[in-house]
Order: C-alpha cells, then structure tokens, then sequence
C-alpha cells in the first residue's frame, strides 16, 4: 500500500508572471536546441542510410567455415554457428552458463519511489492554488534512488548496492573459422533467461552482505522473502546469449570482424540467427527510419512546449479572470502549435537543403507557405469598415 500526502500552496500573480517571464527564456532556449539536434537529427539519417547503401552495394557473402585472406579489408556477410568451449560463468554467485557467449547479470533492490501530482486552481486576481500530492510506493530498481531529497521523511533508501550488475563476454568466442569478438558481441542481446542452479545458493549465503537466506524463485535469487520483500531486499537475475546461428556484416580484418569505414559512417550489423545480406541491411534501414522519426517526433513536441512557454505570460495576464484565462490559454495552445509546425518544417528542410537539395526545397516552400496563407486567409476574413 502506497503512502500519501499532500501539500497546497498560494502563489500570487506577480510570482506567477515573473515565473512566466523566466520561461520566455526557457522555451527560445529550448527551440533554439530542438532545432540544432532536428537538423544534426537530419544529417545522421542521411549519413546512416549513405553508409548502408554503399556496404550493400559491396558486401560479399563467404563461408563461415574458412577465413579467405582474399577477402581481407573487404565488407563480408557472414552466416554459422556461434560458440564457445570454456563458455561463462558468475563466480561471486557461483552461476555458470556453459558455451554461453555473453552473460549478464542484474541485480535490483527493493526501494521506496517518490512520485509526485501538482493540480493548479486559479482565483479571481491572477493568484494560483498548487495542491501537491506526493506518493510513495515500494518497486525493485537496478539503480538507486536517492531519498535524501524526498519530501516526507520516513522513506529512506540504503546508499548503495552491495553488489553490482555486470555483463561478460566470452573470450573464446566463435563463428565458424573466424573470431567473435567484443565489437561484434557487443550488439548482440542477451534475451535467453537463466535459472540459476540450487548450488548457488551456498555461495550467495556466504557473501558478507548476506545477511538474509538467498532462496530461488521466479528465476532469480532472492535475497529476502519475495512474497513480502522489504527495503533493501535484493534479487538478482541472469541472462545469456546461448551457442546458436549467428550472421554478421563487417569489414574482415586478421580473422575477425571490424568496423566497415563507408564513405559517411562506420557499418557493422550483428543479428542472432541465419540472415541473408539483404535482409540485415533492411532491417537496418528500417532501424534508421524508425530512429530518424523518433527524433523528429521528439523535437516537434519539444519546438511546440517552447512556443507554449513563450506564450505563457499572455495566459498568466488573462488568468486575473479565470474564464478569460481559460480562453486564451485555449489561443495560446493553438498559437503555439500554430509556430511549431512551420518552424519545424523549416528546420528539416534546411537540413535537407544541406544534405538533399531538391526534396529540401520543396519542403521549405511548403514550411514557409503555411504562415504566409493564414495570415492572407485571416487578412481576407477582416471586412473593411464602410465610410
């Protein structure tokens, strides 16, 4: 059961307008910064995707089973069975994962989260009411969560963890004739759980942070009772990347693998299972797209918080009644996402005038025709004033 309590504050209307005031500042700033990381956003899609046509136009597929020195310095595809012989292993817990070439482990402890809800009342005369309700609940995290600045006391937090988490690789980590290595390892996931055997248990009841009995369920080992965990119970997870099919796209370099130098950025794609060329550099073009999107989207949303905080002294000044206020806070979300759409469009296209001329222009048109036909369509609605 979550704790809670709230706390309501009186700001008046001169603290509000100058806070206001203050996030004129903020919202130039934070559109100024959307636009730079929008037009860096713009620049690195078009490198990634320059980068992957290029490695698809060169990559040759080989087999696995020998390493060509033919083919040294070259883009390959490569498709086999990864392995290890001596695999991985956790001794701290005394968990091991046989042929395993990647084993992670996650340790997370049960800690108090602060959260936190303002709702704001307006009052005739420009004065705000701020009612807010803090929450504390108990959840697992992987990090600390520091409780020395929560508003209620009563809720502390150990400082640290007594153990980490931690990942390894397997030195010894093969695919076919070539050699895996922590380049390539690296971008492969580890999504294969591992139960952790019985025999752990006596060495995790040994470590000198152990001072409740380790037991194992759910797949993890629990330091505590995992049906009513306290503060500052652990448990701890596995995960590996077992032996199987793996395909790999990078530059062959003294039987391993590196990091294709394109032309405008590095390739080097690794995937669990048996993929065509083609296929992987699809999937990384799509990745590339879903990336870029992401960016745009984020920077839209942030250019529009902007101009919504520019506008916020207008709201604050109409706010002396509350109706009023509610109207032209109304305007002023539609105001700003009125500056938003152009200003990003702009952006982009600015971008792609840099790194795609033609598809750039004509977005730039477009970006800068919008303004231009409200503010015709609403000097057209205006009616002259007979004489």
């Amino acid at each position: 059961m979550a704790d809670m309590f709230s706390e309501t504050t009186r700001v008046g209307f001169f603290s509000r307008l100058v806070e206001s005031i203050k996030g004129v500042a903020i919202g130039f700033l934070l559109i100024v910064i959307s636009a730079v990381v929008l037009f860096w956003g713009e620049g690195r899609a078009v490198h990634r995707a320059q980068a992957l046509a290029e490695g698809k136009a060169n990559v040759v597929s080989v087999d696995s089973k020998e390493v060509d020195s033919s083919n040294e310095g070259k883009l390959i595809h490569v498709s086999g069975n990864g392995a290890s012989k001596d695999g991985l292993n956790d001794a701290k817990f005394g968990v091991e994962a046989p042929g395993a070439l990647r084993l992670s482990r996650k340790v997370e402890m049960y800690q108090w989260k602060q959260r936190e809800k303002t709702e704001k009342h307006n009052n005739l005369g420009g004065s705000e009411e701020r009612t807010t309700t803090y929450t504390y609940e108990k959840v697992w995290s992987d990090e600390v969560i520091k409780s020395a600045g929560f508003k209620q006391s009563g809720h502390a937090n150990p400082g640290e963890f007594p153990v980490g988490s931690q990942s390894w690789n397997a030195e010894d980590a093969t695919l076919g004739a070539f050699t895996l290595n922590d380049v390539v390892l690296s971008q492969l996931p580890m999504d294969k759980t591992l139960t952790p055997p019985e025999a752990a248990l006596e060495t995790a009841g040994s470590l000198d942070f152990a001072k409740k009995k380790p037991i194992i369920t759910q797949e993890k080992i629990y330091f505590g009772d995992p049906a009513s965990p306290a503060i500052g119970d652990l448990r701890v997870a596995y995960s590996t990347l077992p032996a199987g099919p793996l395909s790999v796209v990078a530059k062959q370099g003294h039987g391993t693998f590196e990091s294709y130098p394109a032309q405008t950025g590095e390739v080097l794609l690794a995937q669990a299972g048996t993929l065509s060329a083609e296929a992987m550099f699809k999937q990384a073009e799509e990745e590339n797209a879903n990336i870029t999107w992401i960016i745009r989207g984020v920077g839209f949303v942030v250019i529009w918080i902007g101009f919504g905080m520019m506008l916020s002294p207008l709201v604050t000044v109409a706010d002396v009644v509350p109706f009023i206020g509610s109207i032209v806070g109304a305007g002023a979300f539609l105001a700003s996402l009125v500056c938003a759409i152009p200003v990003w469009m702009v952006t982009v296209a600015v971008a792609w005038v840099v790194y795609r001329p033609l598809i750039g222009a004509l977005l730039l048109i477009v970006g800068i025709g919008i303004p231009i036909a409200f503010m015709i369509s609403r000097k057209s609605q205006v009616k002259p004033t007979p004489t």
